[in-house]
Order: structure tokens, then sequence, then C-alpha cells
């Protein structure tokens, strides 16, 4: 598929899975929460991460703040995306309890003076998106935020996080997109990436 083709198809699909992710009440986003936490809460993986990248959810993703609360009390240090100000580009900032908030684009929560650390020192990657598929491939935005950011991060595991009604058969993947790891729904872990040796299971 050329360049433009694949654009194309991307927005079209984005364009209708972000259509279906919005019909999903809020009630059963924080039932199905609540199961994708505990699963993670309890993967080895999880336990065994000192540094965590989490993600501050929008209305229609999976919710991560008890998630959070909970790294914070076993000792984890916990850190968010916040954008550079330049497009497609963004820092990790560590959070603890006592952390100020903004709204910032798209409307996600973003820390105030939150002190940037080196994408080399995180563990664990947890990140959203519109759609996931069964090999890794993720649809997101398009912004490209993420995949410009985990190109610094080859040692993290990095875990898509989702529900299952968002799993399709196939996404269109470019030469610059990073597939995930693994990928968590309230359905339990899909691994995919076989390479990974260090892949605990719950």
């Amino acid at each position: 598929m050329q360049n433009k083709d694949l654009s194309t198809g991307k927005r079209s699909l984005r364009k209708s899975l972000l259509a279906r992710r919005r019909q999903i009440l809020p009630d059963d986003w924080q039932r199905l929460s609540e199961s994708v936490v505990k699963s993670l809460i309890n993967w080895p993986n999880f336990l065994q991460a000192q540094t965590i990248m989490a993600y501050m959810a929008m209305k229609d993703e999976v919710l991560l703040q008890s998630l959070i609360e909970t790294a914070w009390k076993l000792g984890k240090r916990v850190v968010v995306p916040k954008m550079t100000g330049e497009f497609g580009q963004m820092n990790a900032v560590a959070i603890d309890s006592c952390s100020s908030w903004t709204v910032a684009a798209f409307g996600i929560q973003e820390p105030l003076d939150a002190p940037v650390v080196n994408p080399h020192a995180i563990d664990l990657v947890l990140l959203s998106g519109v759609a996931f598929d069964r090999q890794g491939n993720r649809l997101g935005m398009g912004g490209g935020y993420y995949d410009r950011f985990l190109s610094d991060t080859p040692q993290a595991l990095v875990v898509g996080v989702t529900v299952s009604k968002q799993l399709v058969a196939h996404i269109p993947m470019d030469t610059y997109d990073r597939p995930v790891d693994v990928v968590i729904t309230e359905k339990g872990f899909i691994y995919c990436n076989k390479r990974k040796q260090d892949l605990g299971h719950p």
C-alpha cells in the first residue's frame, strides 16, 4: 500500500473506531477499567518494574488512576507524557500525589513543573490507542507522539491498554509505526512480541 493510501486507510479506520469507542458508556468504562487494572497490578512485569510510564485517560479510555496510586504505594516511580510544544514530540515527566495539573492539548491532563525523566530509565510503558490488533499494531490519534518517543525506550516493555471492543483483525502500519509488545484488555493479556524473553505471565 502506498503512503497516501495508507494514510487514507488509517483516517477512515480511526474515524469508525473512535465512533465505536464513544458508544461505551461511562459506567462500562469504569467496570472495564477495574478489570484491566486488576490484571495489570498482579502482573509480574508490573510488580518488577521500578519506573512505569502511564497515561492520563480521556473519558473514553481505560482509566489508570487506581493503578498509578497502587504503584506509588509500592514505591515505584510513575511518569506520564507531557507535550514539549513541538508537534509530535513529548517527554516523560515524574508525578506524585502532590502534583499540580492543567488541561493541555486534546483535553488531556498534564502536570505542571514536573521533572523530566530519561526515557532509558523507564521499565514499563502503558499506552492507550484508538485500537490494536493481535500482532501489537496500534492505531493512535495520528500525531505520532508515541512512535517518536518509543524510539528512545528500546529497553522498556510496551503494553497497549484497551478493551476487547477495540481489538481489530488488522491495522495498517507504516515503517515508522512502533508496535507494542503486549496488549491488555478486560479479557486478559495478548503477547505480541515473541522475541521478548522477559514476558511474565499472570
